[in-house]
């Protein structure tokens, strides 16, 4: 365990990586004088839904089509549960 009375003299970077149920869940985070520079969370849901291209979109991308912008937020919710938290 790290005891340290001045955070700021933090300096690091740390990942971590879990087998989720729909999926991989990547944490990263970097850390300068005790202050999070940077944040980055990868979901199942970016392994699963991934991105398309306007020629070749993705199922998600798809069933959004033509929708007005609430029901297509409903619809890409429904593809996977952890969208709901990752998407605002």
């Amino acid at each position: 365990m790290l005891n340290v009375d001045d955070i700021s003299s933090i300096t690091a970077q740390g990942m971590g990586v879990v087998e989720a149920p729909r999926g991989p869940l990547v944490h990263q985070v970097s850390i300068e004088k005790g202050i999070i520079k940077e944040y980055k969370i990868i979901t199942p849901t970016q392994w699963n839904i991934g991105s398309g291209t306007k020629n070749k979109p993705m199922p998600a991308q798809k069933a959004m089509q033509n929708l007005s912008k609430e029901e297509a937020i409903f619809v890409f919710r429904t593809f996977d549960v952890c969208s709901v938290c990752t998407t605002h």
